[in-house]
């Protein structure tokens, strides 16, 4: 299709002529993060869909659309800081019991570092592949969102660590099968008005919770993002350079 997804929906395909495979490569990181800070489209989205969790082609692609609304569950959900420095993790919902929480966690809790701007782009980039390079040699399929943060201005980039998922080939959003970036930043598409009228929020809900990781795997995975992005750790480097 023409735009599946979005108005304007594009691919951002970088460095083609390398061939490289769909992994995040610091060269191709750095192009979307730019591209990113060309726009201060409140709705742009530039999505990354590793293999394993719903990527359709294998070569290093991003895809860029506006979405129509400014505002879809990531821009609300509430976070909580891992670290001192810029990591966060949205808030998951196992522990938001509150029924006036008006913007309740994730389903598929995800990764955040906030504040990326012209003069850090390079370090969070450096770091960011350092962290998607971790997923890889651990054979952790991951997801990747990077969109303006509506109260800073600067910025974010989400990051989901999750269970491996057979693409099933369709571009459509199913429960039963492909959870990609696109579902997990709120925006579900459909096709069919049938397909759309059988699925409830309960099965969504359901769908990503399923690929959660293992109470062990996710523990290495914060314990890793943690050590990455800590200033305390960075040592006397970050404060020589003022990375943060």
């Amino acid at each position: 299709h023409n735009a599946p997804s979005a108005r304007r929906h594009i691919l951002l395909v970088t460095a083609l002529d390398s061939l490289r495979p769909q992994s995040i490569s610091y060269e191709g990181l750095v192009a979307a993060l730019e591209v990113g800070l060309l726009s201060g489209h409140p709705g742009l989205r530039i999505l990354y869909n590793g293999i394993g969790a719903g990527a359709t082609g294998n070569h290093q692609h991003f895809q860029l659309y506006f979405t129509s609304t400014y505002q879809l569950p990531i821009d609300v959900c509430p976070l909580e800081s891992m670290v001192k420095g810029p990591l966060f993790k949205t808030k998951d919902t196992k522990t938001s019991n509150d029924p006036n929480d008006s913007h309740p966690g994730l389903d598929l809790p995800a990764y955040v570092i906030q504040g990326i701007s012209p003069s850090n782009l390079i370090q969070f980039a450096s770091q960011i592949v350092t962290f998607t390079d971790f997923l890889l040699s651990e054979n952790i399929p991951h997801n990747l969102c990077i969109c303006r943060d509506h109260n800073s201005g600067f910025l974010k980039v989400y990051i989901w660590a999750r269970k491996f998922q057979k693409d099933d080939e369709s571009h459509n959003f199913n429960p039963n099968f492909t959870i990609s970036a696109t579902e997990l930043i709120g925006h579900c598409c459909y096709d069919a008005r049938k397909m759309f009228d059988s699925h409830t929020e309960e099965d969504i809900k359901k769908a990503m919770y399923e690929m959660r990781l293992d109470e062990n795997c996710q523990k290495k995975v914060d314990q890793f993002v943690r050590n990455l992005f800590d200033v305390d750790n960075q040592g006397i480097f970050s404060k020589l350079f003022g990375w943060f």
